[in-house]
């Protein structure tokens, strides 16, 4: 009687020892290993706070959309600077609010309430200031890099399937992008000529060094902010038409002055 009783005692034991073993082991995690990783998607972000944007700067792609968002109690109006016209962003302003244009000009065109989002889609290659209308001292800018250039295979079918009938492919009609960077003080731009080509896209960073200027060419419809000494602002055209066309600061008697230059599109 003695051996089974043994027997069994150690059967016993052994079991203990098996499931207390289990009971011990690290268990396996049941999620789903992050080596694959999720495919993270860019988000730009500005919000409002009770002290200004955050962030006051963002540098995005030609084509990407920027998502403003109120995160302070108070309403915020983002809008595309100058106040209180919100026309130095092309095509927008103010006054094209509650109108068909609306959904495409930088203007949010009411103030958003606490936690409500408005989201615009930069198309045009420049530094666009836009500040709050409510509170015209939260000031911000977008800076509008050009996007990734086409893979040359792409490129190489285009010009082979868009030839025009003078000869010149469609790829040299679009024309390049081209920036140009100025400075104004008293009665004088700091570049005297500017040269570009048929279809260029040309941006014009201005800013002054000394005063209150502007740029502007009549013939492209094309007119920076007027700035004061240190500050800048940007305008973005498309050179289509050839000639000799007279740049100029449309300040006071600036002009008279002597504050011209020459745009020659070949």
């Amino acid at each position: 009687m003695k051996k089974p009783l043994i027997v069994i005692i150690g059967l016993v034991i052994i079991v203990g020892i098996v499931i207390y073993a289990r009971g011990q082991a690290p268990k396996q995690s049941e999620k789903p290993s992050d080596e694959s990783g999720d495919v993270m998607v860019k988000e730009n972000i500005v919000t409002t706070t009770k002290d200004g944007f955050l962030p006051a700067e963002i540098t995005i792609k030609q084509g990407e959309s920027v998502t403003f968002v109120n995160g302070q109690e108070n309403p915020s109006w983002p809008a595309s600077d100058i106040h209180p016209t919100h026309t130095a962003y092309p095509n927008s302003g103010i006054q094209k609010c509650k109108t068909d244009e609306e959904s495409m000009i930088f203007d949010t065109c009411h103030g958003l309430a606490s936690g409500e989002s408005y989201e615009f889609t930069f198309n045009e290659i420049g530094t666009w200031k836009f500040h709050d209308h409510l509170r015209p001292t939260f000031k911000g800018r977008v800076i509008v890099v050009e996007a990734e250039t086409k893979k040359e295979g792409d490129t190489m079918m285009e010009q082979d399937d868009a030839m025009s009938e003078d000869g010149e492919s469609a790829m040299e009609k679009a024309g390049e992008q081209q920036t140009i960077t100025l400075t104004g003080k008293s009665f004088e731009f700091s570049q005297k000529e500017i040269r570009v080509k048929k279809g260029d896209k040309v941006t014009i960073n201005f800013s002054s060094t000394d005063g209150f200027h502007d740029w502007v060419v009549d013939e492209f419809d094309a007119a920076t902010d007027r700035v004061q000494t240190g500050e800048n602002t940007s305008i973005t055209f498309t050179a289509d038409k050839t000639g000799t066309f007279e740049y100029y600061c449309s300040v006071g008697n600036h002009r008279a002055q002597g504050m011209v230059g020459t745009l020659i599109v070949k």
